[in-house]
């Protein structure tokens, strides 16, 4: 939700599903990372042109949930995560409502196992490139 010509409140989802290497069998997990977080955004580096090419920088929170698909005794693990971000949007010019985001983020997370098997928390960090399709309100 873009509030100012600079200045937006974005929020993402991602599902990654994967493997716990430490069991033999019944292994899967879906990890879930959802967050909020607020963006800066510079000028269309091609003005006058068919596409609007926009950098932005962004701060935010949220948390991440890792699920067992098949164990059913081990309940689902939430940790918090903080993240930055630069990228560039590119959409066409204009009121177009879908565009094409390239993002390199920094999650730092909060961590206690998989299954929650570590005695407290540790602090864990993780860089994520992406793309992604947005939609803009």
């Amino acid at each position: 939700w873009q509030f100012q010509p600079h200045f937006a409140v974005t929020g993402s989802f991602a599902w990654a599903p994967s493997y716990d290497r430490s069991l033999a069998t019944n292994n899967r997990v879906d990890m879930f990372q959802y967050d909020l977080g607020v963006e800066g955004r510079l000028n269309d580096l091609m003005s006058n042109s068919a596409w609007s090419v926009r950098p932005y920088g962004r701060l935010g929170a949220g948390a991440r949930t890792f699920r067992y698909r098949d164990l059913t005794d081990a309940s689902a693990q939430t940790d918090f995560v903080g993240h930055g971000a630069i990228g560039i949007d590119v959409a066409p010019s204009g009121t177009s409502r879908i565009g094409l985001r390239i993002e390199a983020r920094d999650n730092v997370t909060a961590f206690k196992g998989l299954r929650g098997e570590m005695d407290s928390r540790s602090a864990r960090n993780d860089v994520q490139f992406t793309t992604g399709l947005t939609f803009r309100m």
